[in-house]
């Protein structure tokens, strides 16, 4: 089973770059691309991944959720 992440970065280069970086890992997989807040939040609770931004800005912490 592999991690599912949510990637939540408004600057499109960085997000972009993320998202193959985690893509290219076999145990770990984005689920969700997002480049706004405000349209994470709406979408982030029906999406439900185990990795996401916990609303840290550029501080590069996550928060893993085990279930």
């Amino acid at each position: 089973m592999s991690i599912s992440i949510a990637i939540v970065e408004d600057e499109k280069n960085y997000n972009n770059a993320l998202k193959k970086v985690i893509n290219y890992q076999n145990d770990m997989k984005v689920v969700a691309q997002f480049f706004d807040g405000n349209n994470a939040l709406e979408n982030l609770p029906d999406i439900s991944p185990r990795c996401s931004d916990d609303g840290y800005p550029a501080s590069g912490y996550a928060r893993y959720r085990d279930y």
